[in-house]
């Protein structure tokens, strides 16, 4: 499997393992992940995990990010970086109070 086509078929993830590789080509040698790591193509977020190295970090792809390194987890609904998240807290007000909901 060339790199390109990995990336078409694994598009929608913002991270990946080489289980989820195997999902697609059951044979695919692992030591090709170290090549594309070699060459800039992936990056290597902590052991058996990658994503793309072009991959634009949103603060939205961020938590997506966090979410499958660290499962099983979750984002609070009350949390306050939910609330910033959405933007219902206005950045300058530190007393945690809604200023504002989002549109």
């Amino acid at each position: 499997m060339q790199y390109f086509e990995l990336k078409e078929q694994l598009k929608n993830f913002a991270v990946f393992t080489l289980s989820d590789i195997r999902k697609i080509e059951a044979k695919f040698y692992r030591a090709r992940l170290n090549d594309w790591q070699t060459k800039g193509h992936i990056k290597k977020l902590r052991r058996g995990y990658y994503m793309f190295a072009d991959l634009a970090l949103s603060e939205k792809t961020m938590f997506l990010i966090a979410n499958r390194l660290y499962a099983p987890s979750y984002v609070s609904f009350t949390g306050k970086s939910n609330r910033n998240f959405y933007s219902a807290i206005n950045s300058k007000n530190r007393t945690g109070r809604i200023t504002r909901w989002p549109k």
